[in-house]
């Protein structure tokens, strides 16, 4: 009875310093290939600027794979259990923007398409630089190299990641621009004092003519 007590206990212990030490992303009968490359294809807003950088990478045992963190994201603490998180995407960029940290960064062409060749396996945050006229930014996410197959039947090492985006819609001014003539006036003024010194000179110019013409008499 003591044996088996004390065949236990180790067993315990090591199941709980792994809860402490790993966290474990899947699980799958088909081992990965760590030393494979893979790439990351992106197809969204025509010409923007994403960057990616890797935080985390994965580590298997038994079928088991799970993330680590990657030294320069050692201190931002995060527990990469929820890849999917939105939330989680933004405080990693939050911390990248902190320690000023660099990633490897391409701009999309003409149809919003880019490629991130020859990448290790692991977990990579993807942020998009900047904006571009006319869309609203892409939110950042983690995506992971590889993936599993919709399938089941293994892994993809190539993963599409593109996201959902959205059209900014145009301004439409709610009125008209006023025209230069209402909005200065500058133009009207000088009408009203030709008119008026027209009548003058007129004026001026009949009492000329019926002085003259008395002074004929």
């Amino acid at each position: 009875m003591k044996e088996r007590i004390n065949l236990k206990i180790p067993i315990i212990l090591a199941v709980i310093f792994m809860n402490f030490i790993s966290y474990t992303v899947w699980a799958s009968d088909i081992p990965i290939d760590t030393l494979q490359q893979g790439s990351i294809s992106v197809t969204s807003i025509p010409h923007a600027v994403f960057s990616i950088y890797q935080v985390g990478e994965i580590k298997e045992n038994h079928g088991n794979a799970e993330y680590v963190l990657m030294k320069d994201f050692k201190e931002s603490g995060e527990k990469l259990r929820e890849i999917t998180s939105e939330k989680q995407a933004k405080r990693l960029v939050a911390y990248v923007k902190e320690k000023k940290l660099e990633g490897i960064e391409k701009t999309a062409d003409s149809k919003g398409n880019v490629v991130f060749h020859e990448l290790q396996t692991g977990l990579y945050l993807v942020q998009q630089k900047g904006a571009v006229e006319g869309y609203y930014p892409i939110s950042p996410f983690l995506v992971s190299v590889p993936m599993r197959k919709m399938d089941g039947s293994g892994w993809t090492y190539d993963v599409d990641a593109s996201p959902k985006m959205q059209v900014r819609p145009c301004k439409t001014p709610s009125e008209k621009t006023p025209s230069i003539l209402i909005q200065t006036g500058q133009l009207h003024w000088p009408i009203s004092v030709l008119v008026i010194l027209a009548l003058l000179l007129f004026s001026t110019g009949w009492v000329i003519r019926r002085k003259d013409e008395k002074k004929i008499k």
